[in-house]
């Protein structure tokens, strides 16, 4: 059958033969084997599901966890002229009914569900009819509590199962540690009978540099002008892809920032741009890079420290997928080490707390005990925080405990149409409309024409109130941020909005059943993965891709060679030849630095130690040499 493997490679993905690793695993797949692999990033893991579901009659179901990383796929798959349907959070019945008719009777290939979505009963009874080939379990760390991102929803697979049981399971991750790679197969209950792939983490083309810096910005642009060719710069907040992108523009650079809160039309084109090397660089937060296909990334840069050397090799990998060499670079300070700090103690709030944020969510979206189940709610977290008293990053952990624990789910959705709901109370509101502007006709127009606005978000049309009322759709989206700014509305234009999903009709907030043992565990295991990933951040002298490897479980025989760390070891010899030189024919430090053959942190850490040691001598702004 490998051969049927090899023409469908061929076919749809323009390959001629498969990785050694892609081989076997989907060779365990047609064999019809339960089979696990673990592949770094840019190991080509949809391949190995694709190509086997491909082959065989039947429709693959694969769980994911991402919306954004099925819409990838999805439209990846269709690209290649293969039919496919997803089912998410952010669905109506009627999108998921169709979703599911096409795969029953229009041939798709490949349904695409969200953990959460595979108790539906819709789902459940419309799954049961289709001939499944197999049962895909992609990021498949999310199964287990060990795991990075954690999601208990992902437990449901195994309705999956018992719908399908001579469906195999194929389950893929880019990261796991030998203790996540084990609760995996337990969790998908494969562990009497499965086939392990584990590849290699060490991607021997990428150099690690890691440099401290007091003024990221300008060694940003130092670090910049040394490199060439198409990379992403991570950082940690949607605030600083803007002026990160600011600032590197003004600079000259090819430019762009991304991230979630962008509308679905937006990211595509800035993805196209990128892929298509119209633009040469992205300034993002995480939401970008998972399903995106492009070999030729020539670097990656962290400018905020990742919490975990998951997190941190699965951003890093997406550079030099096509064997070149390439840079992944890490950019911090003190300030940074203590800000990851104090995320860890937010990240697992105190019971009590958790108690009172979801009694809070109740009372702020209007509705008692027994109800709320299925429905979802635009959700603002910095509003409810200021309603409330509360931190906003403290409710965001908090809701996180929540959604692990299975009572809501927090979503980006994609509004397709503007929404708006009414703050003010009837007093408010008839005080002002007695005033004669345009903002007051716009606002009793809706009151009129819309119900339910107090109530909850209403979809309204800017168009039909323009045409009511005689003036421009621009108009009337100014007078609707006028009186948002004023507090009488709560105005959703289409975009990329925080969706809240109540999983489990609301209970008493003191019957919330917490676990808090298994909370308690992940709170330890978040301390090892950011520990490790400071000790990372931090080392001086070991070899950095050993530390990941270690981390990961994979003993390495010998130092990279090619990480900053390694690098340096090998050069301090001609460094400090090629400095002394320099300051013969009396350079300046920022000569020296300009024209020297490594890093700017590197020469001027050597410079220091031989000023110490008084083989260099300062003179003015110049350096002189005590060596003829």
């Amino acid at each position: 059958m490998i051969e049927n493997a090899l023409q469908v490679l061929k076919q749809h993905y323009g390959f001629d033969s498969f990785r050694t690793d892609q081989k076997a695993i989907i060779e365990a797949a047609l064999a019809g084997k339960n089979t696990v692999a673990l592949l770094p990033t840019g190991g080509g893991k949809s391949i190995c599901f694709q190509v086997p579901a491909l082959v065989n009659k039947g429709i693959s179901i694969v769980i994911s966890p991402l919306i954004a990383l099925m819409n990838d796929q999805v439209s990846q798959l269709k690209k290649r002229g293969i039919k496919a349907e997803m089912v998410s959070s952010g669905m109506t019945g009627k999108q998921i009914e169709v979703a599911i008719d096409n795969c029953l009777y229009g041939g798709s290939k490949f349904l695409y569900l969200a953990p959460e979505r595979i108790n539906s009963v819709l789902v459940k009874s419309k799954i049961a009819q289709m001939d499944v080939n197999y049962i895909v379990v992609d990021e498949a760390h999310c199964i287990s509590q060990w795991g990075h991102d954690f999601r208990p929803a992902y437990h449901n697979l195994l309705t999956l199962k018992e719908l399908h049981p001579t469906a195999p399971i194929l389950a893929l991750t880019g990261t796991a540690t030998k203790k996540v790679l084990k609760d995996i197969v337990e969790q998908t209950g494969i562990e009497n009978n499965c086939e392990i792939f584990k590849a290699s983490f060490k991607r021997k083309n990428i150099c690690y540099r890691v440099l401290r810096s007091e003024n990221k910005a300008q060694e940003l642009k130092y670090v910049l002008n040394k490199i060439s060719g198409s990379g992403i710069i991570y950082v940690r907040s949607r605030k600083k892809t803007i002026e990160y992108q600011k600032q590197l523009k003004k600079a000259g650079y090819s430019v762009e920032y991304y991230h979630a809160g962008l509308d679905h039309k937006e990211r595509t084109q800035i993805e196209k741009r990128w892929l298509k090397n119209e633009t040469k660089i992205i300034v993002s937060t995480n939401a970008f890079g998972m399903g995106i296909d492009k070999a030729a990334v020539n670097f990656v840069i962290h400018l905020d420290i990742p919490s975990s050397m998951e997190e941190y090799y699965q951003e890093s990998g997406r550079a030099g997928r096509n064997g070149e060499p390439a840079e992944a670079i890490i950019l911090y300070n003190q300030e940074d080490i203590e800000y990851q700090k104090l995320i860890l103690h937010h990240r697992f709030p105190s019971s009590s707390f958790i108690k009172e944020i979801y009694f809070s969510l109740g009372n702020f979206f209007q509705f008692g005990v027994g109800g709320g189940l299925g429905k979802g709610f635009i959700f603002d977290i910095y509003k409810f925080a200021r309603r409330y008293n509360y931190e906003p990053l403290q409710v965001h952990y908090a809701l996180k405990i929540l959604e692990s624990e299975g009572y809501l789910l927090l979503s980006n959705q994609s509004l397709k149409s503007s929404r708006l709901q009414v703050l003010a109370d009837k007093n408010q509101l008839r005080e002002y409309l007695k005033m004669e502007n345009t903002a007051t006709k716009i606002l009793s127009l809706i009151l009129r024409s819309y119900t339910g606005l107090f109530n909850e978000t209403v979809k309204i049309s800017e168009s039909f109130i323009a045409e009511k009322l005689d003036i421009s759709e621009h108009a009337v989206k100014n007078n609707l941020q006028i009186l948002e700014k004023k507090h009488l509305v709560q105005y959703y234009t289409p975009a990329f909005h925080p969706v809240l999903i109540y999983t489990k009709e609301r209970i008493n907030s003191n019957r919330l059943n917490l676990n808090t043992k298994s909370i308690t565990q992940r709170k330890k295991t978040a301390q090892n993965q950011l520990h490790t990933m400071l000790s990372f951040v931090m080392e001086e002298n070991k070899c950095r891709t050993n530390i990941a490897l270690f981390y990961f479980d994979e003993t390495p025989e010998k130092p990279c060679g090619n990480c900053d760390n390694c690098l340096k070891s090998q050069t301090d010899s001609s460094l400090q030849e090629e400095i002394i030189a320099f300051a013969q024919q009396g350079a300046t430090l920022e000569e020296i630095i300009n024209f020297s053959s490594t890093s700017k942190e590197t020469t001027i850490q050597l410079v220091r130690v031989l000023l110490d040691e008084g083989i260099l001598i300062r003179k003015g702004r110049t350096l002189s040499s005590t060596v003829s």
